[in-house]
């Protein structure tokens, strides 16, 4: 485990970290070219509250990068709001947007430590193919002083299950299987005679009364284990939580089997699959699954605070558990490449409309009993969660959660809205968050 001290004076060994930066925007409003600074010190010292472990607090370096906005032919007012939205810092709704988000990370929804904010978040707001607001904060990797940027790859954990149901989604259309299938078809070694039916829609709802029984009592397979072999319980599984398909409870497990379930469907090893037939043709050149050894293009590493050693230390492969399983949240994306995704499921080339609406059905409600995540009028499709409040958008979103990464990808389909939230300090209140930018988009007449 890599320690990591921040002192007071901003400094890490004999390096200095600079203590502001400055937001720029750069957008085109009727075809003329206006740049214009919105905030002229947006990251500047504070004496905000620590958060624990920290006595010492003050100002922090962080970098900030905005796009720009271009009209897309929606009309002239559609075009204004967007110019408003990015040009009116304090006198508009788009302006709170700005000032809440740069608040809530300065003031130490607290990525403050010790003076000096070593870990961030890389914040996007998209609307069609505009990209409303995009910034992001703190320090990809304390050892090289890398700064996040749009293009820092950051381990998305449980956002990846929307990725596997995918796949087993364009398996189906292609006749190669179906949701109704139960896991027996594909694991005959499966003893127990419930797998009979348990479908694959069970386990992509988490309505398969399956347990989380992975066994945690050797330290080495809850750090290293793979997919197949975090799986392996599940051969001998003599018992269920509930009876299937009559209750909601989240578990990694039976995303893992999809690893499986992919392989032994097409013949093709699961990543080569996965590249081949979502991340090439969705156009994700830099989007990976994560594997031990292997080389991750701009990473980012997950950090906590240890109050012990008051100091940061790396919180990811090596240091948390279940890390090297890839089905259930192995993939390591950007906001570029992410806002990519957006984009191709907005179409019909990698899934088809009726599939898409299989995903994003709530196949059961959440109570608010659950051990994980619940949300007001929210249910559970295949790998996303959809909230219907009243009177409001729909929303479809995934949390993903794993060592110090903390993230949030949602997406409003009748607006074309996404807002992503990446993070590699689990400091950040995503739900309190999302729904903050969602209210300032309604107030603003963007969705």
């Amino acid at each position: 485990t890599k320690a990591h001290t921040v002192t007071a004076a901003g400094t890490q060994g004999n390096h200095v970290f600079q203590r502001s930066a400055q937001l720029h925007a750069h957008y085109v409003i009727g075809g003329i070219d206006t740049e214009a600074r919105i905030h002229k010190q947006i990251l500047h010292q504070l004496g905000s509250r620590p958060v624990p472990g920290s006595r010492n607090h003050g100002g922090g370096h962080m970098t900030s990068h905005f796009l720009g906005v271009r009209g897309t032919g929606e009309g002239h007012n559609g075009v204004v709001r967007t110019h408003f939205l990015l040009n009116h810092l304090g006198q508009s709704k788009g302006g709170v947007l700005l000032h809440t988000l740069g608040n809530r990370y300065q003031h130490g929804t607290g990525i403050q430590q010790r003076g000096q904010r070593p870990g961030g978040t890389a914040v996007l707001v998209m609307k069609g193919d505009e990209v409303l607001f995009e910034k992001c904060y703190g320090l990809a990797d304390l050892e090289t002083r890398e700064p996040i940027t749009p293009q820092t790859n950051f381990c998305i954990a449980s956002i990846s299950k929307q990725f596997s149901a995918v796949a087993l989604l364009q398996l189906e259309e292609r006749g190669l299987l179906s949701m109704n299938d139960p896991l027996s078809k594909f694991f005959p070694e499966f003893h127990a005679p419930f797998y009979d039916s348990i479908t694959l829609h069970h386990i992509m709802s988490h309505t398969s009364g399956l347990p989380d029984a992975r066994p945690r009592s050797d330290r080495n397979f809850v750090l290293h284990s793979t997919d197949v072999e975090s799986c392996q319980y599940l051969i001998d599984l003599d018992y269920l939580n509930f009876p299937t398909g009559t209750q909601y409870e989240y578990i990694n497990p039976t995303f893992q089997l999809v690893y499986q379930i992919v392989e032994r469907v097409t013949g093709t090893p699961f990543e080569q699959y996965m590249h081949d037939n979502i991340f090439a043709p969705a156009g994700m050149d830099a989007t990976l699954y994560f594997e031990a050894e292997r080389e991750i293009p701009n990473p980012s590493h997950g950090y906590e605070f240890d109050d012990e050693q008051g100091c940061f230390v790396e919180c990811d492969y090596g240091e948390t558990s279940f890390f090297a399983s890839k089905a259930d949240g192995g993939i390591y994306t950007s906001l570029r490449d992410f806002a990519k995704w957006e984009k191709a499921l907005r179409g019909t080339a990698i899934l088809s409309e009726e599939s898409k609406r299989k995903a994003w059905t709530p196949h059961i409600m959440i109570p608010e009993t659950a051990g994980y995540g619940y949300n007001a009028n929210t249910g559970y499709g295949y790998g996303w969660f959809i909230q219907r409040n009243p009177n409001q958008p729909e929303v479809i979103y995934h949390l993903g959660d794993n060592g110090g990464y903390l993230n949030y990808a949602g997406r409003v389909p009748e607006h074309e809205i996404l807002v992503v939230f990446f993070a590699n300090v689990p400091q950040i209140d995503r739900i309190e968050m999302a729904d903050a930018v969602y209210a300032i988009l309604r107030e603003e007449g963007l969705m």
